[in-house]
């Protein structure tokens, strides 16, 4: 690391420093460097907030009820045959409506975005 890497599209990462000075040296502006971006600080209070033991006993109940309820639902009897496209249909309808079910069980505990369209 004499300050003297050489920068390409696989290497580009390994040494910021050198990839700065060659971006300078091909025409970019040092004002063009997003600073805000390369923030590597410690994490505030805020940013990480603590969780009392009884959110995290409540948390960890509802993980092991989900991968419980997950068991029950998907350890069904595999056999290996060779099967009919109908077959094969109602096997991905059923485990559809497994999945579905499934989720619904889980929404408390999985808290992910909605998206209406």
């Amino acid at each position: 690391n004499g300050r003297s890497c050489v920068i390409d599209k696989r290497t580009r990462n390994r040494c910021r420093y050198c990839r700065l000075q060659k971006c300078l040296i091909v025409g970019m502006k040092k004002e063009a460097v997003q600073n805000e971006r390369d923030s590597i600080s410690r994490r505030t209070s805020d940013e990480n907030p603590q969780v009392d033991a009884s959110e995290g006993d409540e948390l960890m109940d509802s993980v092991v009820r989900v991968e419980k309820l997950f068991h029950q639902i998907f350890a069904a009897d595999c056999t290996r045959q060779v099967a009919k496209i109908n077959q094969v249909v109602t096997s991905m309808s059923e485990q559809l409506s497994s999945y579905v079910h499934w989720a619904k069980q889980s929404a408390g505990v999985f808290r992910a975005p909605s998206c209406t369209t």
